[in-house]
């Protein structure tokens, strides 16, 4: 040792601390692993419960070695699905495909797309259903059916104006006239069908339904078409015979559903809705993949009385034609 060197005492010379033991951490997979418990040297409970404590599983299967235990990479999750089988495993993992090539696979390419379109249920005759009932039903009925004859005959008269130069109108001029004369038969028909309604009010002396149909006689096209209204004044319940209020408590008691069937298979149902005013608009489209050849379609409509069911009408729809 040189003279320059100064021996440093052992009381003063550095102490480096370093960081108590930590066992490290794996990052382990979604799927079953094994290991689940800290390893012996470390004297804390285990966070998670190793299944193998669950009677049925095996232990072998959890005594394997971590090294088996890996991620999935990006690559392996979009692969065709595989089964992992193991003689030690008393079940199967099958990997999740997306739901996409599922569908893809079971639809295949052969199919035609049936579409059935369900408007309005109309009830006229039901015992619970009494005579002003039955005519405000028809009156809803004859109002519809002269609205869709006005409109045939505006979108016609609308083709006419729109035939190129040199057009033949003659045919759509005669189907104007045909729509023209049904619809001067059908405005006469809605309005005796009113004075009906009226009428029975008169007799039973109390009102039931709020419809209300007017027209204005010095405007033509007012009077093919009036205006139905719901603004009549209807008579309190209290106000009612006590055989009226029976039926009308009965009547709420109940309510309608259609159910529909493709070849005399199940295809779907609507919501159940109230029997009250004995007509119901649903406005539904249902879409349809067919790959057999249509024989019947028909439409259920089912009556529900609490968990009682009850038929009220079995319609077989009219086959559509093939247009492939």
């Amino acid at each position: 040792m040189s003279d320059t060197e100064e021996e440093v005492p052992p009381s003063i010379k550095p102490r480096i601390q370093l960081p108590p033991l930590q066992v490290p951490r794996r990052r382990m997979s979604s799927s079953w692993t094994e290991n689940l418990e800290p390893p012996p040297d470390v004297k804390s409970s285990p966070a998670v419960k190793s299944p193998e404590a669950k009677p049925g599983s095996s232990k072998a299967f959890f005594s394997r070695s971590t090294s088996e235990v890996k991620p999935y990479s990006d690559d392996e999750v979009f692969a065709s699905p595989k089964i992992i089988q193991r003689e030690e495993v008393s079940y199967n993992y099958v990997r999740a495909e997306p739901w996409e090539t599922f569908v893809d696979e079971i639809r295949g390419s052969d199919y035609v797309q049936l579409d059935i379109f369900l408007g309005i249920v109309c009830i006229e005759q039901h015992p619970l259903c009494g005579d002003e009932g039955k005519i405000a039903v028809r009156l809803r009925t004859l109002y519809d059916e002269q609205l869709q004859r006005i409109n045939e005959m505006t979108d016609t008269l609308v083709n006419i104006e729109n035939l190129p130069v040199g057009g033949n109108p003659s045919a759509l001029r005669e189907h104007v006239d045909l729509l023209y004369r049904d619809i001067r038969i059908a405005s006469e028909g809605l309005q005796r069908e009113y004075a009906e309604l009226e009428n029975c009010r008169d007799r039973q002396g109390y009102n039931l339904t709020a419809l209300k149909y007017t027209i204005d006689e010095e405007d033509e096209s007012d009077s093919l078409l009036g205006k139905l209204t719901t603004d009549n004044p209807v008579t309190p319940f209290a106000a009612l015979p006590q055989v009226e209020r029976n039926r009308i408590d009965s009547v709420k008691k109940k309510s309608i559903q259609v159910v529909l069937h493709f070849n005399d298979i199940f295809v779907c149902k609507t919501k159940s809705v109230p029997l009250d005013g004995f007509q119901y608009k649903f406005e539904q489209l249902y879409n349809l993949e067919i790959v057999s050849e249509p024989k019947t379609i028909t439409a259920t409509v089912i009556e529900k009385t609490g968990t009682t069911k009850k038929t009220l009408a079995k319609l077989n729809h009219r086959l559509p034609s093939c247009t492939c």
